[in-house]
């Protein structure tokens, strides 16, 4: 959770300091990630990858986060971070092996986010 917490101590400081761009910035994510031509759950894989491709630990944290809060399954996680290889090659390679050996996405009996930190974990129901 370090890396979700950092990124709301981040984002709260900002709010203070440029709270007009903040509100705007938030309201374009939200009208960007809802359901349109695409599912919710597509554009959370999709920036899944993105955050790998820029190896972006606050990122990866935020949107496995919103990927386990749309329900994909650790497969789906997984080929989308796969993706990121396909564009990036082998440094995307090796931000995915850190991101499944530090803080694996596991098959549990309740859905949870953890971070260490580095790495989100996610826990996702079988």
């Amino acid at each position: 959770m370090e890396r979700l917490q950092e990124t709301g101590q981040l984002m709260g400081r900002l709010m203070q300091d440029m709270p007009d761009q903040l509100k705007e910035f938030s309201a374009f994510i939200k009208i960007a990630e809802k359901d349109g031509a695409m599912d919710a759950k597509s554009k959370h894989l999709i920036l899944l990858s993105l955050a790998i491709a820029f190896q972006c630990a606050w990122c990866i944290a935020v949107h496995a986060k919103d990927c386990v809060e749309a329900k994909a399954t650790k497969e789906e996680m997984l080929e989308a971070a796969m993706m990121a290889v396909v564009m990036g090659g082998g440094p995307k390679l090796k931000c995915i092996w850190r991101f499944c050996t530090r803080s694996w996405i596991n098959t549990s009996t309740n859905n949870s986010v953890k971070s260490d930190s580095r790495f989100t974990s996610i826990h996702i129901k079988a």
